[in-house]
């Protein structure tokens, strides 16, 4: 058996009933694809690729690219961070019956990698292995960066715990197996997303005070938009939901983004009709 890296948070599942009932819980069928993030000795990857020939693996490790080559020569491999790949690029619905996202997500950069998958635009369903403890975090009442970007793609249901001795080597945590059912197009950009995450970069602040610190904002002004969507202007971002923050966003920034690309198409027309008249 290939030894597990520390530097690259490795635990491989090695516990046969556990990845039973995780094969179990989704729901694929020949014409399924499934995208599996951090394939590692296979251990997911087997029984999937007997349901459906359509798997991507994605794995940063050489080592365990080049053992997945020799067990499965068929099997479509990318060999890159998973970070640092472009999923949507390669996904085509259209011959697929659905689409699944699957990974023993490592613990050292869960977060990143969580919003990264939820900002998919082509994926149907993800079933994700994380610490308990941040599943727990992500279905808490008080909203996070991840608990409301979940929130804007859909749900989330915690299926089962995973013990430290389902793996190798053995992690310090327990562990969730979770479904993230996507339910809502994603339509926002990346500035939204920066926003999301600025809001909660000082959890003691009240919102209307870490608008004012970040985006250099005239407090009176928050305080009107804040009026005017009926926010309390003592609220702290963990209060918000997901549909106040992008009203709140849109007041901020929407607007202006709008306006400007107006002005260039305006720009850009009469640039035009300049041109035409010299002709």
């Amino acid at each position: 058996m290939i030894e597990a890296k520390i530097s690259l948070g490795q635990n491989f599942l090695v516990d046969q009933n556990i990845i039973n009932k995780i094969v179990n819980s989704i729901p694929i069928n020949k014409d399924s694809l499934v995208i599996e993030i951090g394939s590692g000795m296979g251990a997911i990857t087997k029984p999937v690729y007997e349901l459906t020939k359509n798997v991507i693996a994605i794995e940063l490790d050489q080592r365990l690219v080049d053992y997945l080559n020799k067990d499965f020569p068929e099997l479509k491999i990318i060999h890159e961070d998973a970070l640092k790949v472009d999923i949507d690029s390669f996904i085509n619905k259209a011959q697929y019956s659905n689409v699944f996202l699957v990974s023993n997500l490592p613990y050292y950069i869960t977060s990143p990698l969580i919003e990264k998958i939820l900002k998919l635009k082509k994926i149907d369903y993800a079933f994700l292995m994380m610490e308990k403890e941040v599943a727990s975090k992500i279905k808490a009442k008080e909203k996070n960066v991840l608990s409301l970007l979940v929130d804007l793609r859909g749900k989330i249901e915690v299926l089962f715990d995973i013990g430290p001795n389902a793996f190798k080597p053995k992690p310090k945590v327990v562990s969730s197996f979770v479904k993230i059912s996507y339910l809502y197009e994603n339509e926002l950009d990346e500035e939204f997303y920066l926003f999301l995450n600025n809001l909660f970069l000082n959890k003691r602040k009240t919102l209307i005070n870490n608008l004012n610190a970040i985006y250099k904002k005239d407090k009176k002004e928050l305080e009107f938009i804040f009026e005017k969507l009926n926010l309390d202007k003592k609220i702290r971002s963990e209060k918000l939901g997901i549909d106040e923050i992008i009203k709140l966003y849109k007041e901020l920034f929407w607007w202006r983004r709008k306006l400007m690309e107006k002005l260039i198409f305006l720009c850009m027309f009469m640039k035009n009709v300049k041109t035409d008249i010299i002709i």
